[in-house]
């Protein structure tokens, strides 16, 4: 029996990325699935009279694209807060110059937020003050503009979080207040917070004390669906992946798909906390399903964080000699991982073995190669991590063998091109922090370009890494 199309798409450039990188004419679908791409004639025997021709006049046709890593409930940033993204001074400026700058747009902003109760800013960026770690943002520098009202300033990689006294007060973090599992309170010689919090756990701890710490589930909505209309839609995403999304986002996003407000399809992960035990993972597979609606949205993935940013990136070896000394460090320190070998161990072994991925933040080689043992010791086991799409992100450096236990691992090399480029995290982190000599070809830079050459087995991913970069498919 002949089947039928519901629709025929002609007259086009219909681009199909299969091995033959062919362009076809036409295509014939039926129930939302391809029946046929070739030639209009090709595609013609499952025309109909009930069958609806739609002329393509020229236009070309592709595939929708997925974004891989990116932060689409974040988006609600760009209603909600003021912009710090771009404040025009190379990162030669003096840091002085730049906190004023800085505190100039949060004066700049305090009569329009006053009426929210507290004042939030995005995209400030560390790498203004990392040449001294005297200069680091302090409470005490928001005050001077802003001191009645909570101010909560995050960084444009979300690593970091800059407060005022307010919120500090508010929250009840003091001198004894111990530091969670690898998160960074930055305090003063008596051990006082400064106002500076880094990574998931310092952030998390103070942003979970204060009754204003995060977005509404209602302000999350309007974020997603501004996602959607201003950039997934004009750069023709059709699917993401939301890398981290806080208990409200998810609401929203299951609030939007239950509704019928997602165009696109959208999932999101369990994020593990360090300052649990490993058994939480327990936890996150009996609740597995629960939060999914349809193909529209599903979270499934178990994240882990193995190193962070900044001073806390995972290296083989140690951090450039002289950086060091400028910052007053160790000679020996390479960052740290943000799990034992153990625990990741058993993580990975009770995730792939109950039928999940796991995708994990790596920014150093170090943390990329402690992350292959692990899943090398799961296979090993008997697990079969080669069947899952277990993903490594990021991995700003990793060294050419660890390319190579990659492939063989079947691990997605979520990569961000933009590590790639000469920018801001380039002329601190890696050139002033990691160095290039000697390490140039661990580097992403060096990484990229053997990608085609030395990995044509390789699974590889790419995605645009919105809030960091907005999220336009052509930098992923």
């Amino acid at each position: 029996m002949t089947i039928y199309a519901d629709e025929i798409l002609y007259n086009g450039q219909i681009i199909t990325m299969n091995d033959k990188k062919e362009i076809c004419e036409a295509m014939a679908i039926k129930a939302d699935k391809v029946l046929c791409i070739g030639s209009l004639s090709q595609v013609a025997q499952f025309q109909s009279e009930q069958t609806v021709m739609k002329d393509l006049r020229g236009k070309s046709l592709l595939p929708g694209l997925g974004d891989a890593h990116v932060h689409a409930s974040s988006t609600c940033e760009l209603l909600f807060s003021f912009d710090l993204y771009d404040i025009g001074l190379p990162y030669d400026t003096k840091p002085e110059n730049a906190m004023g700058r800085y505190l100039e747009i949060v004066s700049d902003n305090m009569e329009k937020q006053r009426n929210a109760g507290v004042l939030r800013g995005t995209g400030w960026d560390p790498a203004y003050f990392m040449k001294d770690i005297l200069t680091m943002p302090t409470a005490a520098d928001i005050d001077g503009v802003c001191a009645d009202l909570p101010v909560i300033l995050r960084s444009y990689d979300h690593h970091y979080v800059w407060v005022n006294s307010k919120v500090l007060e508010d929250s009840g973090i003091t001198k004894e207040t111990p530091t969670p599992r690898n998160g960074i309170i930055w305090r003063d010689q008596e051990g006082n917070p400064t106002g500076l919090f880094q990574e998931t756990t310092a952030i998390d701890l103070l942003l979970g004390s204060v009754p204003y710490g995060d977005y509404s589930v209602k302000e999350y909505e309007s974020g997603i669906q501004h996602y959607q209309s201003a950039f997934g839609s004009v750069y023709g995403t059709t699917m993401i992946f939301d890398a981290l999304a806080t208990e409200n986002a998810i609401a929203a996003y299951r609030n939007l798909a239950k509704n019928g407000e997602l165009i696109m399809r959208m999932d999101t992960v369990y994020a593990t906390d360090p300052t649990k035990p490993v058994s939480q993972i327990d936890e996150i597979l009996k609740n597995v399903g629960q939060d999914n609606v349809g193909d529209l949205f599903r979270r499934e993935v178990v994240k882990i964080f193995v190193d962070g940013t900044g001073l806390s990136i995972y290296m083989d070896e140690p951090y450039e000699a002289g950086y060091l000394k400028q910052m007053g460090m160790e000679n020996d320190y390479r960052g740290y991982p943000q799990w034992t070998l153990e625990e990741l161990q058993e993580m990975v072994i009770k995730v792939n073995s109950a039928g999940m991925a796991v995708h994990v933040h790596c920014m150093g080689d170090g943390a990329t190669r402690m992350m292959l043992d692990v899943f090398e010791y799961a296979r090993e086991k008997g697990v079969p991590v080669e069947a899952m799409r277990n993903t490594i992100a990021h991995f700003m450096a990793v060294r050419e063998e660890d390319q190579r236990r990659m492939t063989k691992l079947g691990i997605i090399a979520n990569v961000q091109p933009i590590w790639g480029c000469y920018y801001s995290m380039t002329e601190t982190i890696v050139t002033e922090m990691l160095g290039t000599g000697g390490r140039e070809d661990s580097i992403l830079w060096g990484v990229l370009k053997r990608l085609a050459q030395e990995w044509p087995l390789a699974r590889i991913s790419q995605s645009s890494y919105r809030p960091v970069h907005l999220p336009d498919s052509r930098w992923g």
